[in-house]
């Protein structure tokens, strides 16, 4: 028996209740987790919260099918999946390697995770989006697009082919994570689920506050869960046949990252081009000042939750113990670090370009947008 109705009043893990013609009943489940599992699935849509979300939406589209974003992501996804999955690959690599493969639908493991329903980005909108790109993909196949379709092709077709690129940056480690755990266990229930938890952005909970601050913040989701899926591995917690090894693995490699970014400091911070960096690029990336590209130093992007624990932290606490940087400046940079690298402005992005003009400050850089020396100053 899934449930049985119990007495009025009575209390435990294992005890829900719900309304019956205005009455409260109550019922004892077979299994709460399945119970909790569901109760986000019926969560009704807030008016004008589409609305509210359209401009979070249109930035996501766009910052996900820039190129340059692409080729960061894959290094950030590479080195978080080694230091939190446990998995014995060679990060940034084997990634890239999968990026070539899965670009050109040559990667077995990028074709079975998709043929499992691991599609990346694809789908990631409610029912009825989801509904519409469906049935635009039929009326593509079956030769039967509509005149305004036809009438955009040139335009569809570039982006059909960012969007292509898109998918493959965000699956290339998921693939690689899905090669190792099939080769290792055999089991391909275990890799996918392990290529699934790399960044898992399908895990919304069934909070109606959260649901509402993912649609309307870009990229809360994503921070949230690259948070999580941090506190798991680094505690064991995960639910994969190789948690222990993870949370080795996540120990050893986190702080092979950290000793690794602090000797980097020592070797460029008496540097020139560096010390004339902004605080913000040198928060954001690894920067060789002696290798250039173009007219610029060559820069790698960290990967978000633990670039910021194990890069930008230990840096700043160098720079602030050797002179270089003040107490002020250190806590400027965990601010601007807290509120923007980890996600946590609450303000939607349909009210930031608003607030940022009317408040004369960049929620990026934490300074002013005009200077005060080009304050007052009367238009050319």
């Amino acid at each position: 028996m899934l449930f049985r109705s119990v007495p009025i009043g009575t209390s435990g893990i294992d005890v829900v209740t719900v309304k019956e013609n205005g009455e409260t009943k109550y019922y004892e489940v077979a299994d709460p987790l399945l119970v909790e599992s569901m109760k986000g699935l019926n969560l009704p849509q807030m008016e004008f919260l589409s609305w509210l979300s359209a401009p979070a939406n249109l930035l996501r589209n766009f910052v996900t099918k820039d190129p340059g974003f692409m080729i960061a992501n894959l290094g950030r996804d590479s080195l978080q999946a080694w230091i939190t999955s446990g998995t014995d690959m060679k990060p940034i690599v084997d990634t890239f390697k999968q990026f070539r493969s899965t670009l050109t639908n040559r990667s077995p493991e990028a074709s079975a995770l998709a043929k499992a329903g691991l599609t990346g980005y694809d789908f990631a909108g409610d029912v009825a989006s989801t509904s519409r790109i469906v049935e635009k993909e039929l009326r593509k196949r079956g030769g039967a697009r509509t005149t305004a379709e036809k009438a955009l092709l040139p335009i569809t077709a570039f982006w059909d082919m960012l969007e292509q690129g898109s998918h493959a940056s965000d699956m290339a480690t998921r693939a690689e994570v899905y090669k190792r755990t099939l080769e290792r266990t055999g089991s391909e229930a275990e890799a996918f689920y392990q290529a699934m938890e790399v960044l898992n952005f399908s895990r919304k909970g069934n909070s109606a506050v959260i649901r509402v601050l993912t649609a309307i913040v870009p990229f809360f989701n994503a921070r949230l869960q690259g948070l999580d899926i941090l506190y798991r591995s680094g505690w064991g917690k995960m639910a994969t046949e190789n948690k222990d090894v993870m949370k080795k693995a996540f120990a050893s490699r986190a702080l092979m990252l950290m000793g690794m970014s602090m000797a980097y400091w020592f070797l460029v911070s008496d540097d020139e081009e560096y010390k004339r960096l902004s605080k913000e690029e040198r928060d954001n990336y690894w920067i060789v000042p002696a290798f250039k590209v173009g007219d610029k130093p060559f820069r790698f992007p960290i990967p978000f939750e633990l670039g910021v624990v194990f890069k930008v932290l230990p840096e700043r606490v160098l720079e602030t113990a050797f002179g270089s940087d003040t107490g002020k400046d250190l806590k400027e940079s965990l601010s601007r670090n807290f509120f923007n690298t980890l996600q946590f402005n609450p303000i939607p992005q349909a009210f930031v370009p608003i607030v940022e003009n009317v408040a004369n400050y960049s929620f990026f850089t934490g300074e002013p947008i005009v200077g005060r020396g080009m304050e007052d100053v009367a238009p050319r």
